[in-house]
């Protein structure tokens, strides 16, 4: 996964957060309040639907684990004990604050979370690869899981599951009038008929981001709406894969994009991984190639991180929206 290429698993990480939380000697304790605002009672259970089918949670858990769900969870500002953090990912900072065991283990260490001892474990549906590993976590605690790509949707279902219904609807209204905001300050810029492209080279070729492949481009091309250049477009319909493609250096030229983000990182790398990717971002712009697009000439192209272009969620979506924002209108 920490390899450059976009491997299947690194495409379900692409979109998926990690978080990471531990056990403590207190649990933290969730509103006191159902989604419809009623009073509940301690130890009283409510019913799931989640993507492994349907579970009987806690409707106050004390002690939540949870594992690549980080950035819904703490947008939601809901506590937690136990989960996935390692030194360069985009939240590792927020995470250790908080004071918490974390974890970097996948597949998931089964072991250490069962002796932080959740009432509650929430996952991405991705942190195991299938039912049976699924049924190994319920066994531990009552489990749900989310897709994170659908971040949108999922922060939605965790805040009915928690009882903050009301917080995660206002963390998407908030978030869609960021997407306005932004949107309004590009047009006014530039207005409504320039091309952008998102990239991630190497010092051996060069892989572009298709506009279908909406878990990593939605913020450029379906939230802001800019348009993807002609060269894109061909790639897309010429090529082979969903996401995009790995072009070949002789195809630098066909890229004409006004705007480019140059991406460079994985979501999960390790600093020295994160700084031999940004070296080779470097000898790739030594190419003639490259020199001679427009977008370089006009100084129109902007480093962007892997480490939440890879990620989804409100706080990664934001970071996105401010990086697309500095790209076109400083």
């Amino acid at each position: 996964m920490q390899g450059r290429k976009v491997t299947a698993l690194m495409l379900l990480m692409l979109a998926v957060t990690i978080i990471a939380a531990a056990c403590g000697d207190k649990g933290a304790e969730l509103p006191k309040t159902d989604s419809t605002g009623g009073e509940e009672q301690q130890g009283e259970t409510r019913t799931v639907e989640h993507a492994y089918g349907k579970t009987e949670i806690p409707v106050h858990p004390q002690r939540i684990a949870q594992y690549w769900m980080e950035d819904n969870l703490l947008s939601l500002e809901v506590p937690f004990i136990y989960s996935f953090n390692m030194p360069g990912y985009f939240l590792h900072d927020q995470i250790e604050k908080l004071g918490i065991k974390t974890d970097s283990a996948f597949p998931l260490n089964l072991e250490a979370l069962a002796a932080a001892n959740p009432d509650l474990i929430i996952i991405s549906q991705y942190a195991v690869d299938d039912e049976a590993g699924y049924a190994q976590l319920n066994k531990i605690a009552p489990t749900i899981a989310f897709d994170p790509n659908d971040w949108q949707g999922s922060i939605q279902k965790l805040g009915d599951a928690l009882g903050v219904s009301d917080k995660a609807t206002a963390v998407i209204a908030a978030h869609q009038e960021y997407i306005n905001t932004v949107k309004n300050a590009i047009t006014d810029k530039i207005g409504t008929d320039k091309t952008i492209a998102l990239i991630r080279p190497s010092a051996k070729d060069l892989q572009v981001f298709f506009p279908g492949f909406s878990s990593i481009t939605k913020t450029v091309y379906t939230e802001l709406g800019l348009a993807a250049d002609d060269s894109i477009k061909k790639f897309e319909q010429d090529g082979s894969y969903e996401w995009g493609d790995d072009l070949s250096l002789e195809k630098i030229p066909e890229l004409q994009a006004d705007y480019i983000l140059s991406m460079y990182g994985s979501s999960i790398s390790t600093e020295d991984e994160f700084e031999r990717e940004a070296a080779e971002v470097k000898e790739f712009e030594k190419s003639p190639l490259w020199k001679d697009l427009p977008a370089v000439k006009n100084g129109q192209v902007t480093l962007v991180s892997g480490r939440h272009w890879m990620m989804s969620g409100a706080i990664a979506d934001r970071m996105k929206l401010e990086d697309v924002l500095k790209a076109v209108t400083n």
